[in-house]
């Protein structure tokens, strides 16, 4: 019984670390692409309300010259959202990742000047 009981166990335990493995970046673009066609020109796996998702922006390729978000939960290879963003949503987008960046040097400037 004891042999059998070690295997068994080894058995489980790496089944159940199977589980929590999350999708590789692959997997998850190619269930993007079979929620909406089209051609991947950015992706990343980012926190979104505290929880991990892999994003895919994709060109449809329909000549509207939108994106679609393809939001895929990297645990379950569930598609979680898609969501249009328009030529202005994207400008608005990049507008605000530069106030962000700017906000980020200004706080690392503040810490240099308090340092002196």
């Amino acid at each position: 019984m004891k042999r059998q009981a070690l295997p068994m166990l080894i058995t489980v335990l790496a089944l159940a670390a199977c589980s929590h493995q999350n999708l590789d970046m692959a997997t998850a673009r190619a269930k993007a692409l079979e929620a909406q066609p089209g051609r991947v020109v950015d992706e990343e796996l980012e926190v979104e309300d505290g929880r991990e998702i892999y994003s895919f922006e994709i060109d449809p390729e329909d000549g509207s010259g939108n994106l679609r978000e393809v939001h895929i939960d990297p645990k379950t290879g569930a598609v979680l959202a898609i969501e249009t963003e328009t030529p202005a949503d994207e400008a608005r987008e990049k507008a605000e990742d530069r106030e962000d960046e700017d906000d980020d040097d200004d706080d690392e400037k503040d810490d240099d000047d308090d340092k002196d």
